[in-house]
């Protein structure tokens, strides 16, 4: 339901999502171990069709190598979503993201907030 949720409130204007440019690489290859590389890469087409992609340049990196969080991958996202001002990260692993100075909410948290 909540998967519904969220491209219904795309569809109707409530919600901009975002992805990094550098987690393309991730979503191909987490799928292609779960589907062949044909699928793989119309998930990755519709990922870019139907998101806003966020440039990771070497300020993004060197912007993330700066924050103190441990997961350097999860910083990338903080560095993307802090440049471009975004109003919050969706995450299923909020624990990395105690010190972003954007606020990270679970997938339910966010389901929460459209329908309310």
């Amino acid at each position: 339901m909540q998967g519904q949720t969220f491209w219904q409130a795309r569809d109707a204007g409530k919600l901009v999502a975002y992805l990094s440019s550098s987690a393309l690489t991730d979503i191909y290859y987490i799928s292609r171990r779960i589907v062949k590389d044909d699928a793989a890469r119309q998930i990755v087409t519709r990922c870019i069709r139907e998101f806003g992609l966020l440039a990771v340049y070497r300020g993004i990196l060197e912007a993330a190598l700066a924050l103190p969080g441990k997961d350097f991958e999860d910083n990338v996202q903080i560095a993307c979503a802090s440049a471009a001002r975004l109003d919050f990260i969706v995450t299923r692993n909020l624990a990395d993201y105690r010190q972003s100075p954007i606020p990270a909410l679970s997938p339910p948290e966010l389901a929460q907030r459209l329908t309310a």
